[in-house]
């Protein structure tokens, strides 16, 4: 959906909940999103305490 230009808010808590357990079970410092169109779902502000890199 994202590469048809369809930013829902369920994908949206998909992807911060994805975030949230690479922080809590392996601990990672930061995720790099490594795809044109999820800087534009997921934005640093929804997600402050772990660094995302573009």
């Amino acid at each position: 959906e994202l590469t048809f230009n369809i930013f829902t808010e369920e994908s949206k808590q998909i992807y911060l909940k994805v975030i949230q357990r690479l922080k809590d079970e392996h601990n990672v410092e930061g995720i790099v999103l490594g795809c044109t169109e999820i800087p534009l779902l997921v934005k640093q502000s929804d997600i402050p305490h772990v660094p995302l890199f573009d």
